[in-house]
């Protein structure tokens, strides 16, 4: 081998190519959102390119959705209630990627990486301390999935330890500096998933000194998981999101129901639980919400109106399954008229792709050992 073909063979060696799969589940598990990048570098003293291959949305079957709600509606230290919830959600996540592959024609070989995140679900911790001789690392969801694609796959979560709200909030700062950090414009991203997440980005060139800490980012309150309550309540559990808008937008928002919610709840301390998209009828202020609307009789679209209301007030790039929710768009147009807002779309990037695309981006700085940082 002479000093040329060496020299082409250690290049090729140092390329990188890779095609992740991002695989986000959110609170409400009615899809998977799924999206491939490939991220590509000749040499490491290179920039690394990255290319959105294709983005799609894999529905859970209800009967798959019911039987994991139910689980999660049992006893959280119980062994086996927990063992069967992780064994559950993995097997749905493998399911997706058969799905997707299979609609689209892709070869399961092709996939080197697949990340996966279930941030709303990241209480599900199997305690190691719990008396059993089953290996609990091996058991968890991510190792299901792992095993049923045959495709090494990672999360951003332990299953061992419960993890910060911190670590999630620093997650949506990393992507949303990535895609719309601008040389000298302050811009501002609202990621409107199960919770409103908002992120402040300051200019890449900044001329005069900020008090405002490099990047900010922080859970604001409810997000569609407010709306999508509203829904399975008026509909008895048939319809579980207002989409387009469309249902609410055609109600009468009650300003006195708002008003008396926001002032007795402070999202800006704590955000809502979790459990709220799965259990009905629920000890919580989704539910307490509904209830006063019932007394004061209201109808079932002024009931998703006033709901999706509070979901604006608490709130610009807009992202996010809720972003394609009208309703709340327009509503925080009109209280932000001297603001330009713009969508996700307006950067080439799917709307509803956002977690999938942060969560295929994590898992390639994991792999390069990159350390996400500027998070208060």
């Amino acid at each position: 081998m002479n000093d040329m073909e060496a020299d082409e063979k250690m290049e090729s060696l140092n390329a990188l190519d890779l095609t992740i799969l991002g695989l986000p589940v959110g609170a409400s598990l009615s899809s998977v959102g799924c999206i491939f990048v490939r991220y590509r570098q000749g040499k490491p003293e290179n920039p690394i390119h990255a290319t959105i291959l294709l983005y799609d949305e894999i529905a859970v079957p209800r009967q798959i959705q019911s039987s994991i709600f139910a689980l999660l509606r049992e006893d959280r230290t119980n062994l086996h209630t927990m063992l069967q919830v992780h064994e559950s959600l993995g097997q749905m996540l493998a399911s997706a990627v058969r799905c997707l592959c299979k609609n689209h024609n892709i070869a399961t070989k092709s996939i080197d990486l697949i990340s996966a995140q279930a941030d709303s679900y990241s209480d599900l911790v199997l305690h190691l301390s719990w008396p059993t001789s089953i290996n609990l690392r091996s058991s968890s969801w991510i190792a299901v999935l792992g095993r049923e694609t045959e495709i090494t796959t990672v999360t951003n979560l332990t299953v061992t330890q419960r993890p910060s709200g911190q670590s999630r909030s620093a997650a949506d700062a990393s992507i949303s500096r990535l895609l719309f950090q601008h040389p000298t414009k302050f811009r501002v991203c609202l990621t409107i998933n199960d919770l409103v997440n908002i992120t402040l980005i300051l200019p890449l060139n900044i001329s005069t000194p900020s008090t405002i800490p490099k990047l900010v980012s922080q859970y604001c309150g409810p997000g569609a998981i407010f709306t999508d309550y509203a829904m399975r309540y008026v509909s008895c559990n048939e319809v579980q999101t207002d989409h387009d808008g469309n249902y609410g937008a055609c109600g009468t928002v009650n300003y006195s129901v708002v008003d008396h919610f926001l002032s007795n709840h402070d999202y800006s301390v704590r955000v809502p639980s979790m459990k709220i998209a799965f259990e009905m009828f629920g000890q919580h202020e989704a539910q307490s919400l509904i209830d006063e609307c019932v007394f004061l009789d209201m109808s079932a679209r002024d009931t998703v109106a006033t709901t999706t209301y509070i979901t604006a007030q608490n709130i610009l790039f807009v992202c996010g399954l809720g972003a394609n929710n009208m309703n709340v768009v327009d509503r925080v147009k009109t209280a932000l008229p001297d603001t330009t807002i713009k969508s996700l779309e307006d950067i080439g990037i799917p709307g509803n792709a956002k977690a999938s695309l942060r969560c295929a981006q994590l898992e390639f700085e994991t792999l390069l050992g990159h350390v996400i940082d500027d998070v208060p």
